[in-house]
């Protein structure tokens, strides 16, 4: 993976030879974010996601969540980030919630029946 870092123009390379904690857990990545305490969060297709806490390119410290409860769990195509700590996925089988606090997940697929109502 490599991203631009857009405030400095600071180039990041990571990649699976390193290996969680200092790298990746797949090389493919679909999706990217920064949370408001400045975490950079990456998707992977097959390799969970992961946190790179801080954003810290220099000393890299990379939290990995596998949704192994899920058939294709760890396939996560997109995420969207929630103000209240959680992480939404599409995931192979359907939609995932992280709870980033617990680092469980609820899965919602075909084995549930329907997705859940969202709360308003």
């Amino acid at each position: 993976m490599t991203a631009l870092e857009t405030t400095t123009g600071e180039i990041w390379n990571f990649n699976r030879q390193t290996a969680p904690p200092a790298g990746l857990t797949n090389d493919v990545v679909t999706s990217l974010a920064l949370d408001s305490v400045g975490h950079l969060w990456v998707s992977t297709l097959g390799g969970g996601i992961l946190r790179l806490r801080n954003a810290d390119p220099v000393q890299p410290w990379f939290d990995a969540y596998f949704n192994n409860e899920a058939p294709g769990g760890n396939l996560v195509y997109e995420f969207v980030l929630c103000d209240r700590g959680q992480l939404w996925l599409g995931v192979q089988s359907g939609l995932a919630v992280l709870d980033t606090a617990t680092g469980a997940f609820i899965n919602h697929d075909h084995r549930t029946g329907c997705l859940p109502k969202l709360a308003r």
